[in-house]
């Protein structure tokens, strides 16, 4: 067997068992010079399968965890979405831009992770212009979506500059309107009374914030029983064109792991400490894979697992994220619920369910006492296991706000004490050791190539696209 870096791993130091019907390794015992070792199935074998993953439920199931940044954001996208839809339909706009606008809206604030502690500012039209800029400058970084980014850069934009700038600022400028509407119709706790004041509010703002047009359709929208029925409800009733558009739009692998590095940088963005942190785990993950002999079908899905095991984490307070001293005993729970969140999000996706078990196990340990189902032994796969070792090395090697990043060296050693303690896997972490510096390697590299985008993004950012100012 050949590792990824040339070197070969003897075959007669793995044993390789079968797995149960939900991938979990069998624990099998062998013998060394060290005497007897548990070692755990280091392939996956009948069961690899390729990510066959539909547009539309990734991107709605992102859009889902964007709903969670801020309690004011809670259900925004998805309504903002709903809102577009309905205003298309009533405007006339051919299918081709509905379907457009649907998936600009479901993610027009994605620009708000980056500025996470304004979020408050941001719902009340306070730095307006920054978050469309970074939503935009994050789309475009998956082809897919280059179209999308253009109307969620100009989605703040009045209808009086945007009237003569071209399709995409038209578009932007209607998902202002449902966004506006939307955070209206969320000021009061009696929803019939929101709904009468956000009518209000469309005609009365001043001449030139909307286009006549538009306001027009969206009044329609607003006595509207059956679409106000919908927007009162816990649960938007999503556009049937859009499942059925983008319900059969299987994404390549390929394709799902350009989206999932986006979700990963958008993640990561969140604060300085963690910029580049699940690309570092993603990489290093792949690497280690790779020398246990996982096929490239596996590979993927653990490098999409990587990119988004910690996707969670927009649902956790900043502050206690970046909190410089200990956590208190109130606080550490509602830090660890982030691992809870990561496999909730992600089990929503059809076909993410290995994505769900391998991400969101991170912080499982061989003991039990890891979180957040506190799996033990073969309970916890391999993929996950690995996920856990990647997890902590490339933590470790990062700044915190308590402590400064360590040298590989230091942190090869916290590794082996957590394996004495019987937290990691320990010929996880004899593979680690044994392959230190190019697996280090990777992780730095990867690190610096996704470093140097988000400093690209914070220059790109520190000033407003003039074309975006009233």
């Amino acid at each position: 067997m050949i590792s990824s870096t040339g070197s070969s791993i003897p075959m007669d130091t793995l044993r390789i068992s079968p797995v149960d019907i939900c991938g979990r390794p069998h624990i099998l015992r062998q013998s060394s010079a060290d005497g007897p070792r548990r070692r755990p199935s280091l392939l996956l074998f009948g069961y690899a399968m390729q990510l066959r993953i539909k547009l539309y439920d990734l991107i709605l199931a992102f859009a889902n965890a964007l709903d969670q940044v801020h309690p004011a954001l809670t259900g925004h996208h998805r309504r903002v979405g709903f809102l577009l839809d309905r205003l298309a339909e009533r405007l006339g706009l051919p299918s081709e831009e509905r379907e457009r606008l649907f998936l600009a809206g479901i993610m027009h604030d994605v620009g708000v992770i980056p500025l996470k502690t304004s979020a408050e500012d941001l719902v009340f039209e306070r730095e307006r212009y920054l978050h469309p800029q970074a939503g935009c400058l994050f789309l475009q970084n998956c082809p897919t979506l280059a179209e999308e980014a253009e109307r969620v850069r100009f989605h703040h934009m009045y209808w009086e500059k945007a009237c003569d700038r071209g399709l995409a600022a038209r578009e932007g400028s209607l998902i202002n309107i449902a966004d506006r509407v939307d955070v209206d119709l969320r000021a009061k706790n009696d929803f019939r009374e929101a709904v009468e004041g956000a009518d209000r509010r469309v005609c009365e703002r001043r001449p030139g914030i909307y286009s006549p047009d538009h306001i027009e359709a969206m009044q329609d929208i607003l006595h509207d029983e059956e679409t106000l029925n919908d927007l009162a409800g816990a649960h938007i009733r999503l556009p049937a064109f859009v499942r059925r558009r983008y319900g059969d739009q299987i994404l390549t692998p390929q394709e799902t792991i350009r989206f999932s590095t986006l979700f990963g940088h958008i993640i990561d963005s969140c604060s300085p400490f963690t910029a580049t942190h699940s690309t570092g785990v993603a990489h290093m993950a792949v690497a280690l894979g790779r020398l246990t002999g996982m096929g490239q079908d596996d590979l993927d899905t653990l490098f999409v697992a990587g990119m988004l095991h910690d996707i969670g984490k927009l649902g956790i307070p900043l502050a206690l994220l970046e909190k410089p001293g200990q956590l208190t005993d109130e606080e550490f729970p509602k830090v660890k619920r982030h691992a809870d969140l990561s496999r909730l999000w992600l089990d929503a996706v059809p076909g993410f369910e290995r994505v769900s078990v391998w991400g969101g196990g991170h912080h499982e340990r061989l003991d039990g006492k890891g979180y957040p189902l506190g799996l033990k032994g073969e309970e916890i796969p391999l993929p996950s296991r690995i996920m856990a070792i990647a997890d902590v090395f490339t933590a470790l090697t990062e700044d915190r706000p308590y402590r400064k990043g360590m040298t590989p060296p230091e942190a090869l050693r916290i590794v082996k004490g957590m394996v004495k303690q019987g937290h990691l896997d320990g010929d996880l972490s004899r593979l680690l050791c044994d392959h230190a510096d190019e697996l280090d390697a990777v992780r730095a590299s990867s690190q610096a190539e996704a470093r140097r985008g988000f400093q690209a993004l914070h220059d790109a950012c520190a000033e407003p696209d003039e074309r975006l100012r009233d």
